[in-house]
């Protein structure tokens, strides 16, 4: 009985061993995913994967990289690649390990990860070869040659040449596999070959390439390292950067009398995540950074239009870069490695505690600081190099209690009176200004009439208030503007009129009737038109009577026969005449800044106005008038409020006895350079008149029409320019 138990038992045994092995986990699909500058491999097992494949390099080719699976198998023997990668061999092990070889086009950084039940293996396609000259900018920096010496001591030199100056460098230590890492900063790299092997105990090979583009261009150079730690410095000669690798363990350190600010060695820890790392932990740089270039920002040219901020609430970060890597560390630890990074003194209140996690690469020590204190609602007072750290509504109620005390121990003290005799400024215009600043305990009282200010207050606001009175107490500048008006007038006019008429009998007294019996005699009288204006004819009258409206000149011709039976008698009449006016005003005016000030030169016309049986008399101004008000900026210039009139009264033209008025005005505001001179406004008018005066029809008869039309020209032309000049008077 005993033994069937035994075989049963084993039979089961051997029977779940089997199975386990029948459910075997295995790779069931490999796909790819580019998004964007990375390039994902993504393994999919059966029943997942328990931890992350172990990976190397082909010694015989970088470009193999080689990752193993452990108590996994695959159908797969070989799967074509995608992008930076050609394709993917699998070779399975009796041992039951599997090998993923993945033949790649070129080196490239990557990382390998697992996601839920995925393995992920992500390739980074940030570094480039090498760039020609010609494609890039002359004036940017070239890493050109790259020479790799051995010295007879077993030392290594890497030395690096650009095309001028070394540019800004850093150098950073990362993890899976343990490499050195130089960024040379605004860098392309010219050297056409990737990879240089190096005949060292510590370093396998150094690898270069353009690491980055947009938006800095940054040319990285990678040593492959056979050690956790090498000894290494750095120099400059001319344009070439010389790394040392000393192959004896001590680390060399550059000395402090060496350090220069233009040439300044910043040492500080820096955390540095690699691409290559496949779990998240913090790395901690036990060697220093050698040096670090410091490059002057030239500042932008400012543009006329370009746009301004007035005000902002943003701060202003200014302090040393660093970086932190961290994962639920003591946040009393993370204040106490910023505190000692910016040099300062720390307290921190009791009661503090939080943990931090974090990934800040590169910024300010003070915004790093700001951002760990906010999201852990705490705050920080800096007094001197002292920084304290506590809860927010503590040190909030900190502040409002030494305000108020500040306050207090300003409203304790002694009173003083003081009395000022202003000079320039009205006590009353200023003496809103000089409340707003009295305490609780202070009056203010004024004296017009003695334009004296009265203040009773503690000693620091009377002092306050005393230096305000200086500021306010100053004469103001003055201006003279000075106005010019310009006004001109030419006329013409140009008068032609024709007068002319007959008569004529025919009868026996004069004997000269007709041989007919009708008609024997008769008589024609073309002198009908009397002459109002013209000549007057001995006829008396005309015929044609078109004489000029207004002339200077004129002639009569009379013509008959011997016994003055037929008469004709013709007048011409003729004006022409021509005129030029100019007239000039010059008013002028010296005011204070911001003071109206107004000139008047002119007559006032009397009017009267019957209205229910009594006389009234009101003036009208006919004059000339300079209003302004003057601004003087804080550039110099001059912004005027101006009012002008010139208003003329017309005697020529009187309307019951009363002359019409004429009016010329300009309202404006103007911007005029100290001494400068602008036209505010102009007026230029033009009127031009032909009058045609004649007999209809016969007037356009050619050769003789003129006998049947007289005519009047009349032109003018006005113009009316106003100058407005300012001066300072100083």
């Amino acid at each position: 009985m005993k033994k069937l138990k035994v075989l049963t038992i084993v039979l089961l045994l051997i029977f779940l061993s089997s199975s386990a092995i029948g459910q075997q986990n295995k790779i069931t699909n490999v796909y790819f995913q580019n998004s964007g500058k990375k390039l994902k491999v993504i393994f999919e097992g059966s029943s997942g994967f328990e931890e992350i494949p172990d990976f190397f390099e082909n010694k015989g080719d970088t470009r193999e990289i080689v990752l193993r699976f452990k108590n996994i198998s695959t159908d797969k023997n070989e799967i074509a690649g995608k992008g930076v990668i050609e394709k993917i061999k699998f070779d399975e092990k009796s041992n039951g390990e599997l090998y993923a070889h993945l033949i790649m086009k070129t080196e490239a950084p990557f990382r390998i990860f697992k996601s839920g039940k995925n393995v992920i293996m992500e390739i980074y396609k940030t570094e480039t070869p090498a760039i020609p000259l010609n494609n890039g900018d002359k004036n940017e920096t070239l890493l050109q040659i790259l020479n790799v010496k051995k010295g007879a001591d077993g030392n290594s030199q890497i030395i690096l040449t650009f095309n001028k100056d070394v540019p800004t460098y850093d150098v950073f230590y990362v993890e899976n596999p343990r490499r050195l890492v130089f960024d040379l900063y605004d860098t392309r790299n010219n050297v056409r070959r990737s990879s240089f092997p190096v005949s060292s105990s510590e370093i396998l090979r150094v690898r270069v390439g353009q690491n980055k583009i947009i938006p800095q261009k940054i040319t990285r150079l990678v040593f492959d390292l056979k050690k956790d730690e090498i000894n290494y410095s750095v120099d400059e000669e001319g344009n070439s950067l010389i790394i040392n690798i000393k192959e004896e363990k001590s680390k060399i350190k550059i000395p402090p009398n060496k350090l220069t600010p233009e040439k300044k060695i910043e040492k500080e820890k820096i955390r540095e995540l690699s691409p290559h790392v496949t779990k998240k932990k913090k790395i901690k740089m036990e060697n220093k950074i050698n040096k670090i270039k410091v490059v002057p920002i030239e500042k932008a040219n400012t543009k006329k239009f370009e746009a301004k901020t007035l005000h902002s609430e943003e701060n202003v970060y200014k302090g040393a870069l660093i970086s932190l890597r961290l994962k639920d560390a003591d946040i009393r630890d993370v204040l106490r490695e910023i505190a000692i990074k910016a040099g300062l003194n720390l307290i921190i209140d009791p009661g503090i505690t939080g943990k931090v996690t974090c990934e800040l690469i590169k910024i300010p020590w003070d915004q790093a600081l700001d951002l760990i204190l906010k999201s852990n609602k705490l705050g920080k007072v800096l007094e001197g190099n002292v920084l304290r750290v506590g809860k927010t509504d503590v040190l909030a109620r900190e502040e409002d209690e030494n305000r108020k005390l500040m306050e207090a121990k300003k409203l304790s003290g002694p009173v003083k009176v003081l009395t000022r005799t202003l000079s320039y400024a009205r006590v009353k215009s200023i003496s809103g200004l000089l409340k707003s600043q009295l305490s609780k305990r202070g009056k203010l009282l004024i004296d017009e009439r003695t334009n004296t200010i009265i203040i009773s207050d503690v000693v620091s606001k009377v002092q306050v208030i005393d230096k305000m009175i200086d500021i306010l107490d100053t004469p103001n500048l003055q201006v003279n503007i000075k106005a010019r008006i310009v006004e001109t007038t030419s006329n013409y006019a140009r008068n032609l009129g024709i007068q002319w008429g007959f008569k004529g009998v025919s009868n026996y007294y004069y004997g000269n009737q007709t041989s007919l019996r009708f008609p024997n005699n008769f008589s024609v009288s073309g002198n009908s038109v009397a002459s109002q204006q013209g000549i007057y004819g001995p006829l008396g009258g005309y015929a044609v009577n078109l004489p000029a409206p207004a002339y200077s000149s004129g002639i009569g011709i009379t013509l008959g026969n011997v016994l003055d039976t037929f008469r004709l008698d013709a007048a011409l009449t003729a004006l022409e005449n021509k005129g030029k006016a100019k007239i000039l005003s010059m008013p002028e005016v010296t005011t204070q800044d911001n003071m109206k000030a107004e000139v008047i030169q002119g007559k006032m016309i009397p009017v009267q106005t019957v209205a229910y049986n009594t006389v009234s008399t009101r003036y009208v101004n006919a004059a000339l008038e300079l209003h302004v008000t003057p601004h003087i900026t804080a550039e110099g210039t001059i912004i005027m409020n101006i009012e002008i009139k010139n208003d003329n009264a017309d005697f020529s033209n009187l309307v019951n006895g009363i002359p019409p008025i004429i009016t010329q005005s300009a309202k404006t505001s103007v911007l005029v350079k100290d001494g400068g001179t602008t036209v505010i406004g102009g007026i230029y008018k033009v009127e031009d008149s032909v009058t045609n005066n004649t007999v209809p029809g016969l007037g356009k008869i050619p050769i003789i029409g003129f006998l049947f039309r007289g005519t009047q020209r009349v032109g003018t032309n006005r113009e009316l320019l106003i100058f407005i000049t300012p001066r300072i008077v100083r």
